[in-house]
Parts: structure tokens; sequence; C-alpha cells
């Protein structure tokens, strides 16, 4: 709508993981936290006239930051859905 040719980088680990690390441990509980396998961000975003892309491997992910940085340059907000492993990165900060 406002024409910024931004480019957003999701790394979907099938989870809110931020939430879900926190949450489990002090009230042993993953309501709604889990996401559906792979869940498709990309294709959401293009409902609002943006321009989704998904990256299942680092190879992927080039390719489609390319192409994004173009349609970005004509005001085409990106967005890219990376999908990532879990991990235990920052965990023991605190995110609730």
């Amino acid at each position: 709508r406002f024409k910024f040719g931004l480019i957003a980088i999701i790394g979907n680990d099938s989870c809110w993981h931020q939430m879900y690390r926190d949450q489990v441990r002090i009230l042993k509980d993953t309501t709604a936290t889990l996401l559906a396998n792979g869940t498709r961000y990309d294709k959401v975003v293009e409902g609002f006239e943006c321009k989704g892309y998904l990256a299942t491997n680092p190879n992927e992910f080039i390719t489609a930051f390319k192409d994004a940085q173009k349609y970005a340059a004509k005001g085409i907000p990106c967005v890219i859905n990376a999908l990532i492993s879990k991990s235990k990165f920052r965990e023991g900060s605190i995110s609730l």
C-alpha cells in the first residue's frame, strides 16, 4: 500500500520458538506455540500484494534474495520464508 521496497526474512522453524522455549520450561505447555511444518508465510504475503519466496536451502535463499532485490527496487515488499531447523540459540534469555 505504501510501496516501500523492503525485504523481510522469516527464519521459520515451524514454531514460535522464542515463546515456546520458556513457556514449556515454566508452564509445561506448548499451547499456541507450535505451527504446521513448513508454515507458508510466503503465500500469506501474496494476499497483500507482496512478493513471497520459499527457501528450503542456502542456494534457494540466495536466489530468492537476489530476485527480491529487483522487486524491492520497484517498491514491491518481499518476504523470504526461510525454513530453518530448531536450535538452542538464545536459550536462557528472557522472552516472556
